[in-house]
Parts: structure tokens; sequence; C-alpha cells
């Protein structure tokens, strides 16, 4: 029976990983990557992501919004008074 030498192994697993001159899909900067890669850096990846899901990012960013509009304007109308004339403020010390 052979034995593998971890050289060998070691050979094996680079030669799958090889290193390829690539075009990245978002900037079209060509780089040295690997054959899967798509993206010369996270940048890139990052923006390929944010476009991909762009309708779903937006929908959360207007959810998220008309809930604190909605908690804020709530707040506003529940405790708070509006000030009148001759009350200090807690800051200054100033009416």
């Amino acid at each position: 029976m052979s034995q593998i030498d971890s050289g060998d192994a070691a050979r094996a697993l680079g030669a799958l990983r090889r290193k390829v001159q690539r075009t990245c899909a978002v900037c079209g900067r060509t780089f040295e990557g690997y054959i899967h890669q798509r993206y010369c850096g996270d940048i890139c990846q990052q923006a390929a992501y944010r476009e991909r899901h762009r309708d779903e990012l937006n929908r959360k960013r207007r959810e998220k919004y008309q809930r604190q509009k909605g908690t804020s304007a709530s707040s506003a109308a529940e405790g708070r008074q509006p000030r009148q004339e001759g009350q200090q403020t807690a800051h200054t010390g100033q009416p």
C-alpha cells in the first residue's frame, strides 16, 4: 500500500485553488483571484448584495422610519406639554 505524503496532498489542494485573472462583476477591475471569485473585494461584494436585495432593504428601511415616526409623534402627543411662558428649561435655568 502506498502512503500519501502531506506535501503531495497540499500540492493537490493548491491545484484545485489556482488563482487566475478575473474581472470584477461590479467595478470591472481586473484582479487575481480564485476561479470561483466574482468580486475584487468586500466593498464590491457588499455593493452587489445591496443591488440584488435593493427592494427588500428599502422596504425594511421605510418600515423602520414609519415606526420611528409613529413612536415620536405619539410620545409628543401623550407626554410632552408645550412650554408655557415663565417656565424654566432644565438645562440652562433661563426662562
